[in-house]
């Protein structure tokens, strides 16, 4: 089953005292899933836009969101988006 979204308000000002993540690491993760988002998962995308603000210097609570993404991935790998075209439009 897929995590439960975060529904606490994300302070980006919290970060005093944290430790600093490898920026190189988190920002090839970012891009991944950026790459996903854009070809086949359009429901991260909103997710992976805030967390790529931190990519200059990323700290611990950045990198446990980005985990959390992918765990929501990892728990919904099976299940699809379905768009269909309506038979009659207004063009």
């Amino acid at each position: 089953m897929a995590p439960p979204p975060k529904l606490h308000p994300f302070n980006s000002n919290f970060i005093t005292g944290e430790v600093g993540v490898n920026p190189l690491e988190y920002l090839s993760v970012i891009m991944s899933l950026n790459y996903m988002s854009v070809g086949t998962r359009p429901d991260i995308t909103h997710g992976v836009n805030c967390l790529a603000r931190f990519s200059s210097r990323p700290f611990e609570i950045h990198w446990k969101a980005l985990k959390h993404l992918i765990g929501y991935l990892a728990g919904t790998k099976d299940r699809v988006l379905l768009i269909k075209q309506q038979k009659d439009t207004a063009f």
